[in-house]
């Protein structure tokens, strides 16, 4: 089990029974410092390591997702947003559109494709278009 803390706040628990015992077996089996085989390119599932592109500047990010079918849910976190919970996402033909809810920022909707194993995307945020780039944690 994999438990996410930001400030002293519980944001997600991501079970990480199947990646464990997938990665155990490689060893056992001699496969050992050979490549592993890639993640699939349309799975998002996980933690992302998020970059947000602020005029001139940078910021850091975590977005945890968690895909079931179509329906995306998980967390966020930022410094400038604190934790937040993901609503009415959804990840469709390789299109993440998701709503991000915060209790002390307004909220936030965000697109985003997968894109050569890296989340691209943009979200509106105070009037403002603020590009992203996550790679997988």
């Amino acid at each position: 089990m994999h438990l996410v803390i930001y400030a002293g706040l519980v944001i997600s628990t991501i079970v990480c029974g199947s990646w464990l015992q997938a990665t155990t077996s490689w060893f056992q089996d001699g496969r050992a410092g050979q490549e592993r085989p890639a993640q699939s390119a349309g799975n998002i599932s996980g933690e992302w390591s998020v970059t947000l592109f602020v005029g001139k500047q940078t910021a850091p990010a975590t977005f945890i997702f968690k895909v079931d079918g179509e329906k995306l849910t998980g967390a966020v976190y930022s410094a400038h947003t604190g934790a937040g919970t993901i609503r009415e996402g959804s990840w469709v033909k390789g299109k993440l559109v998701a709503t991000l809810e915060f209790s002390s920022h307004e909220s936030v909707v965000i697109n985003a494709i997968l894109k050569d194993d890296k989340l691209v995307g943009d979200f509106r945020s105070e009037d403002m278009v603020v590009k992203y780039e996550g790679t997988r944690k």
